[in-house]
């Protein structure tokens, strides 16, 4: 074990290697919903740059090419050989980083996540929490989670998880934190939400993607 992994806060992002962001299948073509899941992922790497944390960052992912972008950015890569849901990625993702004093997974479409969104969960880890979750705006889902090394929790993503992760938590007798804040909440997963995330206008890559391609009229596949 490496000194610098055994202090240090190891951030591991699932990406869905096939047929990202359906649920905008209304809105944009599959090109475009790879573009956009491209560039909120580039703007999540930023913003670990930017809080000094892109060096313990693990991407998970089935896709060769996602895997090959954000080495770019100084993360590393971690591949599997399909996609089998997010628990199974997030699994692979927290086995690569045993090493680390803790764990936080991330989620890569959350455009409006800032830098003291990521410092949070660890200053609450040293202020005594074994567990930190950060629920979506409906309290269904779990944005971001952090887990001290040697504590071991039940993955239950899309399965109410916010809920679950947090019951599995105190159930066990740990010590658990909830983080809230909009940066964390906010993700893109339906028409709505694009149209909401214009009026945040946060600067980025998501924002520039969305107001390039919602300018342009959708091409429907031409009909034999």
């Amino acid at each position: 074990m490496t000194p610098a992994r055994s202090r240090s806060t190891a951030v591991v992002i699932p990406v869905k290697g096939e047929n990202p962001k359906s649920r905008l299948a209304s809105m944009l073509t599959p090109p475009q919903r790879r573009q956009l899941q491209i560039a909120m992922l580039e703007d999540t790497l930023q913003t670990l740059i930017k809080a000094k944390m892109i060096r313990h960052t693990f991407v998970v992912s089935s896709d060769a090419r996602i895997l090959e972008f954000v080495k770019r950015f100084g993360a590393v890569a971690v591949p599997e050989p399909g996609d089998a849901g997010v628990n199974s990625a997030v699994e692979r993702g927290l086995s690569a980083t045993l090493e680390h004093e803790s764990r936080m997974v991330l989620p890569a479409d959350l455009p409006l996540l800032a830098a003291e969104d990521l410092r949070a969960p660890p200053m609450l880890r040293r202020e005594g929490a074994q567990v930190v979750i950060s629920p979506s705006e409906a309290f269904d889902g779990t944005n971001m989670l952090l887990v001290s090394r040697g504590v071991d929790l039940a993955l239950h993503y899309d399965d109410d998880s916010f809920r679950r992760h947090f019951e599995e938590a105190t159930s066990r007798g740990l010590r658990a934190a909830v983080y809230y804040s909009r940066g964390v909440a906010f993700d893109i997963d339906s028409p709505a939400d694009v149209h909401r995330f214009f009026r945040h206008a946060k600067r980025g890559s998501t924002l520039t993607l969305l107001a390039r391609t919602l300018r342009r009229p959708r091409r429907e596949p031409a009909r034999r």
